[in-house]
């Protein structure tokens, strides 16, 4: 039988119902990784325990079937202005429905619900919603959901829009609209290239470029966090608004390497990993020279590969260093990849084309669809504008 909106609602998850989302994740062979029931489920609990994006309600469960979200302060220049402000945007993390439910409308009915809970301008979502460009709550759909519980109020900000990264075709979650017929989830070709290329098993010494510890990283948040809202500073928002999400919100920039080592760890990892590298400016200079490069040596949902997560200042004039510096940290960890994977370059830059030209590294250009599985598709709903352009999507906003 197909979903009758009349009769469903939505609400934050019980224990009882997270752990039903638990186990519905566990049935998708590519994100339980070989992992047993348990081990899957401890991820779960040391992420809602310990992770910095957990912490203040930061990942909140709500059923219908079930929703994962990261909440994420970002960076937004309005269509037509100059300034940039900042605003939050939702990250959808997992949407999961039983076998038996599957195919009749049950997870694109809750995000449909979900998108008028998040631009709730108050804990009250009876009121007009802020926005022109939001449609009202549609009559077919039954009774309105219930306000936000008192407790999540102060954690659960107006979203400016919502934002995945989708491994089953996109247009699942373009169905996923604001009202009857409004627009759901957005995809561009231009969010979703991907670069890999070969690693060098004998690298050479790069003394010049640092490592980056877990104790850097205080100094290197204010660091990235300038650079993105400059870097949004200049983009062009004539027609549309554009964002990015800001690298500085909690747990956010590591969070790939963070969840991976929750999970059951591989035998070759024997030491400390360092978070990334970096090439620091010269004594005068401020952070809008500093070379800065993160990455993830372990993270069997992300990809089997180094992960360059987050690349800042890199040009083509450094890349032969930096790649040599790459091969170092393999030798370093002792980590078996022959590969390594960035998201989010422009395939006709000048640093994608230095790339191509470097010397045995047979680099691989291409663009996530979604046709296969793991694909990793960005997607955005953007609330108050029709279109919305995204201004950063590099690895490191994936959760």
């Amino acid at each position: 039988m197909l979903l009758n909106p009349e009769q469903f609602t939505i609400r934050p998850a019980t224990d009882g119902q997270a752990l039903q989302h638990g186990k519905a994740c566990f049935e998708v062979t590519d994100w339980r990784a070989r992992m047993s029931l348990e081990d899957f489920n401890a991820i779960a609990e040391r992420e809602q325990s310990d992770a910095e994006y957990a912490k203040d309600h930061g990942v909140i469960g709500w059923v219908l079937v079930r929703w994962d979200g990261h909440r994420t302060k970002c960076f937004i220049k309005d269509k037509g202005q100059g300034q940039v402000r900042d605003g939050w945007v939702y990250v959808i993390t997992a949407v999961v429905t039983p076998h038996k439910h599957r195919g009749q409308g049950y997870a694109t009915h809750l995000i449909r619900l979900l998108h008028y809970i998040l631009t709730s301008p108050s804990p009250t979502i009876t009121q007009p919603a802020i926005s022109q460009a939001i449609p009202p709550f549609p009559p077919s759909w039954g009774q309105r959901p219930p306000p936000i519980p008192h407790e999540l109020v102060p954690y659960v900000p107006r979203a400016d829009g919502s934002m995945l990264w989708s491994d089953v075709l996109m247009r699942v979650y373009e169905r996923c609209t604001l009202g009857l017929k409004g627009r759901g989830f957005q995809s561009k070709q231009e969010w979703n290239h991907t670069l890999t290329w070969k690693l060098n098993g004998s690298p050479e010494s790069q003394s010049d470029w640092e490592f980056i510890w877990e104790s850097d990283l205080e100094d290197i948040y204010p660091v990235v966090s300038a650079n993105s809202r400059h870097k949004l500073s200049q983009a062009q928002t004539t027609d549309k608004p554009a964002f990015l999400c800001d690298p500085a919100s909690p747990g956010t920039l590591t969070m790939i390497p963070v969840r991976g080592s929750y999970s059951p760890q591989p035998t070759w990892r024997t030491r400390v990993l360092p978070y990334g590298i970096r090439l620091k400016a010269t004594k005068g200079q401020g952070w809008e020279h500093e070379a800065v490069v993160l990455f993830s040596l372990y993270n069997s949902a992300a990809s089997p590969r180094l992960c360059v997560t987050y690349m800042q200042n890199i040009t083509p004039g450094l890349l032969p260093s930096l790649l040599a510096s790459l091969d170092g940290v393999i030798q370093y960890s002792g980590a078996p990849w022959t590969e390594g994977e960035v998201w989010g370059l422009d395939p006709t830059s000048e640093l994608v084309h230095a790339w191509n030209r470097a010397e045995g590294r047979d680099v691989v250009v291409s663009t996530r669809i979604g046709t296969e599985a793991m694909a990793h598709v960005l997607g955005v709903c953007w609330y108050d504008e029709e279109e919305v352009d995204m201004v950063d999507s590099q690895m490191w906003a994936w959760v």
